[in-house]
């Protein structure tokens, strides 16, 4: 189990840091004159993949307007690319990973790839 959350804290600390890199972006796309941004084109620049058809499942516009008078984590929806990005990188609990094999049909030995004795 330890192996897992360390596996977790390193994979917290990249989103972490994806996240920061995603705010700089974004204000440095404020700061440069835009009005109007591109969610998936700002996400991709900063790592994140996400294709713009994939927004609308998310709840995601593809196009955002720039406000200038709040700060951007009140208009940019980096909740729901938080989210999607979150559930990319951060390893699944040994209980999810025996739900989805479930679900899958599978062992919970064959979904994630430990040989059982």
């Amino acid at each position: 189990m330890t192996d897992y959350f360390s596996r977790r804290a390193k994979a917290l600390k990249s989103v972490n840091d994806t996240f920061s890199k995603l705010k700089s972006a974004v204000e440095a796309e404020v700061a440069a004159g835009a009005t109007s941004l591109e969610v998936a084109e700002v996400a991709q620049k900063v790592g994140i993949s996400i294709a713009e058809r994939d927004l609308g499942a998310l709840g995601i516009p593809p196009v955002v307007d720039v406000l200038t008078f709040v700060p951007w984590n009140v208009w940019f929806p980096w909740q729901a690319l938080y989210d999607h990005y979150l559930g990319e990188v951060l390893p699944a609990s040994p209980a999810v990973a025996s739900k989805r094999a479930a679900a899958a049909g599978r062992t919970l030995a064959a979904a994630v790839s430990v040989p059982m004795p």
